[in-house]
């Protein structure tokens, strides 16, 4: 595999970014045991190394190589981070296949060399933008920073990205990292609205890859089979919302403290459906749209809370009478 694979992480002791890392590279080293695999990092996190213990170790043995880039620490982790995502171009050379942290490999990913163009993604939640659950939620977003994204085909997902190193690359970046701190003053902190303006400056050169590089667990289980790259996304751990193993708060406390790979967690690079929790509904179509409402959100907070049970007694008592049919 000639392309590297690399992962850009800011972390400190108190989050669980260095434990999904830590995951994502162990399960790309299990399918590509040639692969050059970078960690692109700032100082303050590369200095927390050492106090990581078993941790650091495996994440040194696993890897290829660190580039470490003094940020200044009186920034917030999420500005450095974006400084360091939105900039890699700047940072590392040669051709890359850039993964978020919130990822797990599940195949070799030596195809990523026939790639024949110079950018490349797949698309957000894998649909066309007029059928993307965001849709709403982006294109008000996209509005504040001077950009109308209401008749555009595509939008595209930044949690894998194929960058060749060249002059088209080496724009986009640019440009990617100035938009996105023009966004990040007015209020704008997801880095995909910039993404797709950089994208639009440079006559929207970015290439669809196919979903299986990037299968978002939450709207392409269809592609789970396939996959090559699973993207749980994770951000900060929810409790109570578990749909995949990683998204488990617990999972993660226990790669903390112990700076090992469980083998239940390790054997996700050879079986992604291993961690999708035994009781599992799929919801599609227009229930997408309620779940993404305040209205199911305060319902489901009432619920969790064991508050909801008079309304639900309330609705059992009226449709008794009016019948079901009436839903």
């Amino acid at each position: 595999m000639r392309t590297k694979i690399l992962y850009v992480i800011v972390s400190g002791v108190e989050d669980y970014y260095m434990e999904q890392l830590l995951v994502s590279v162990y399960s790309a080293r299990h399918h590509n045991p040639t692969a050059h695999i970078e960690i692109l990092m700032d100082k303050r996190t590369y200095e927390t190394l050492p106090a990581r213990g078993d941790l650091s170790r495996s994440l040194e043995m696993l890897s290829s190589h660190y580039t470490v880039v003094d940020l200044d620490a009186a920034l917030t982790n999420k500005k450095r981070s974006r400084i360091l995502k939105t900039g890699m171009r700047e940072y590392v050379e040669g051709d890359f296949l850039f993964l978020d942290c919130d990822t797990v490999v599940t195949a070799p990913l030596d195809g990523i060399d026939s790639i024949d163009c110079s950018l490349a993604a797949c698309l957000d939640s894998h649909c066309l933008f007029k059928d993307n659950p965001y849709r709403e939620s982006n294109i008000q977003m996209c509005r504040r920073i001077g950009l109308d994204i209401s008749g555009e085909e595509r939008f595209f997902n930044t949690g894998v990205l194929y960058s060749r190193d060249d002059q088209l690359s080496r724009d986009f970046f640019r440009k990617w990292s100035s938009l996105y701190f023009e966004g990040y003053e007015n209020g704008v902190s997801q880095d995909q609205p910039s993404f797709c303006k950089a994208n639009i400056l440079i006559d929207r050169k970015f290439q669809v890859l196919d979903d299986v590089w990037n299968c978002e667990l939450k709207h392409g289980v269809r592609f789970l089979r396939e996959a090559l790259v699973v993207h749980y996304l994770c951000g900060n751990p929810d409790p109570g919302r578990e749909y995949f193993v990683m998204n488990d708060r617990s999972v993660l406390k226990r790669i903390k403290e112990s700076g090992q790979i469980p083998d239940d967690i390790a054997a996700l690079a050879d079986n992604p459906f291993l961690g999708i929790p035994p009781i599992t509904q799929l919801f599609a179509g227009e229930d997408i749209g309620l779940f993404r409402t305040l209205r199911f959100r305060h319902l489901r907070r009432e619920h969790k809370r064991g508050k909801g049970s008079v309304k639900e007694f309330l609705l059992r008592v009226y449709y008794h009478f009016v019948g079901y049919g009436k839903l």
